[in-house]
């Protein structure tokens, strides 16, 4: 097969992680891969290394984080995912895809395309949208669902908990859970919990809905309590979140040890310094850090809620807590503080599990079984 896989951004991101490492797998299973992206960025050269023709096109997203605009400036939105799919139509009409893949529900000109070219199109949906992103579409959100079922020959889902929101406007039988591989290299890490301190992790950008403000003030609990432990928080900040974060840091037992690290590329060493990683966020679609956290043998101390809940089984690989409670985060923290072999053991497990369960190879395999999926059902129908 040829398949065209669309990005919304040329960044390097979750998602467009996932990309990088589907083409890999596909190109590994001698499929020919195009990726078109809207702009130069870091993603091109991540994705010629995994094998893929990059191809630029400008189209625009169709959803967006802030306030209702006017119906006059949705329309003119509208408008310009139309004329997008127009762009991304003559540029894949001479590639000749057997399969347009969209990489995540940020944009819609891929959709059309398909149709107006007449091959199958792939939902890659990586996220909730609304619940984890403040995402609204141009279109009313029932439209924009309605619309998104009529374009999809089969809809890809990054986690169990994305897939339960997906089936409400998808049909449930081509819904699909497909675990990304989550590749980590292979690098020396020092033995989880062999300090007197025990150091803590959040990784991901830092954002209301992250929540690092819960693990903060457990921090300040456990402190208080004369608990020796730190926290590192590693990642892009959202400004006014991330004032409030710093304040919060400056007020009790949490002075001296929080610590505000920018955006890395090489997250998995900050990952790999700690003897444990923690996942506050109550809407988290699937977790890439947690699951990268694990294959580096480090437990995770999780909110107990979407695709968290899935990855980590409570008392064998991570330890769970309730969303929103830093005093019950605070608890768990304490128990692996007092508990090191409880902890390395946690660690262990999380590490077996991981490396077994996302690999490239059932990457691959899960994503080239949904694409034949979609192009037998095509030539079925013709």
């Amino acid at each position: 097969m040829r398949i065209a896989w669309v990005s919304h951004s040329s960044a390097a991101g979750g998602a467009e992680l996932a990309l990088v490492e589907g083409v890999r797998a596909l190109v590994d299973r001698g499929q020919e891969v195009d990726v078109a992206v809207p702009r130069a960025g870091p993603l091109v050269v991540l994705l010629r290394d995994a094998g893929a023709q990059v191809l630029v096109a400008r189209y625009p997203l169709w959803v967006s984080s802030g306030r209702w605009r006017t119906p006059a400036h949705r329309a003119r939105r509208v408008a310009g995912t139309v004329a997008g799919a127009r762009a991304l139509s003559r540029l894949l009409a001479r590639r000749r895809p057997d399969a347009i893949v969209t990489n995540t529900l940020a944009v819609a000109s891929p959709a059309l395309t398909a149709r107006w070219l007449g091959v199958p199109h792939v939902w890659y949906v990586h996220e909730f949208g609304r619940e984890d992103h403040g995402l609204r579409f141009d279109l009313p959100r029932g439209a924009a669902q309605r619309l998104m079922r009529h374009l999809s020959a089969e809809v890809i889902v990054d986690s169990q908990a994305v897939g339960r929101v997906v089936r409400d406007w998808a049909d449930p039988a081509r819904v699909h859970v497909v675990y990304y591989a989550v590749d980590v290299p292979s690098r020396p890490c020092r033995r989880p919990g062999d300090g007197v301190t025990l150091r803590l992790a959040l990784v991901g950008r830092r954002a209301p809905g992250k929540r690092q403000e819960d693990a903060i003030r457990a921090v300040s609990m456990l402190a208080e309590r004369g608990v020796d432990v730190s926290l590192e928080l590693v990642g892009g900040a959202d400004a006014a979140y991330e004032q409030h974060l710093r304040a919060l840091a400056d007020l009790g037992g949490a002075v001296g040890r929080v610590r505000f690290t920018p955006f890395t590329p090489d997250r998995l060493e900050r990952l790999g310094d700690a003897d444990v990683a923690l996942m506050c966020s109550s809407s988290e679609a699937f977790g890439r850090t947690t699951v990268e956290a694990m294959k580096l043998g480090r437990p995770v101390i999780g909110a107990d809620a979407g695709g968290t809940a899935e990855l980590v089984r409570d008392g064998w690989n991570g330890l769970l807590y309730p969303p929103g409670d830093p005093r019950a985060l605070a608890l768990r923290i304490e128990r692996l503080h007092r508990d090191r072999p409880f902890l390395r053991d946690l660690g262990a497990h999380a590490q077996e599990w991981s490396r077994a369960t996302f690999t490239s190879e059932r990457y691959g395999d899960g994503l080239l079984r949904t694409l034949t999926r979609a192009t037998a059902g095509a030539r079925r129908r013709g």
